[in-house]
């Protein structure tokens, strides 16, 4: 009798062990569908950050198509170009495509000018005149500091 309860109790743990399995395949599945979903979705957001971006580019007045033109210091062009949309957070790839929409002379770096726009853009936050924060896709993004968000910033 007793060999008859640990032949029932091993097919019911062999029943539990296979339908575990089924259930992990299962979540497996949805887990994969939704990496897929999280994926395209981050795609997605690029593409609508990079639309904004342009929007703002082209809400510029007329006045001000090349305004970097004059601009020597590569250091006074990424300011001025942060500081012409002060409530963006831009990554360097924007920076870069705002200074050229802008009319900086970006021909004259024989390097790649987007590893200069990062040095300049963290020697910026270490000087306190902007702010670097991960957006929504994770990747840093820059913001001019406003006199009042200094302000802000050493009350609070």
């Amino acid at each position: 009798m007793v060999v008859n309860e640990y032949a029932r109790m091993l097919e019911k743990a062999k029943k539990e062990l296979a339908d575990l399995k089924e259930q992990r395949s299962d979540l497996q599945s949805q887990l994969k569908e939704v990496d897929e979903r999280i994926t395209k979705q981050q795609k997605g957001i690029e593409g609508l950050a990079h639309l904004a971006d342009q929007q703002n580019m082209a809400a510029l007045p007329i006045g001000a198509v090349k305004p970097l033109a004059k601009f020597t210091s590569f250091t006074d062009a990424v300011c001025y170009t942060l500081t012409t949309v002060p409530k963006l957070n831009l990554t360097p790839m924007q920076v870069r495509e705002r200074l050229h929409v802008l009319g900086y002379d970006l021909t004259k770096y024989k390097s790649n000018p987007v590893a200069s726009i990062h040095t300049i853009l963290k020697r910026l936050v270490e000087a306190g005149k902007v702010t670097a924060e991960r957006n929504e896709i994770g990747k840093i993004a820059y913001r001019w500091l406003t006199e009042e968000a200094k302000v802000e910033n050493e009350l609070g």
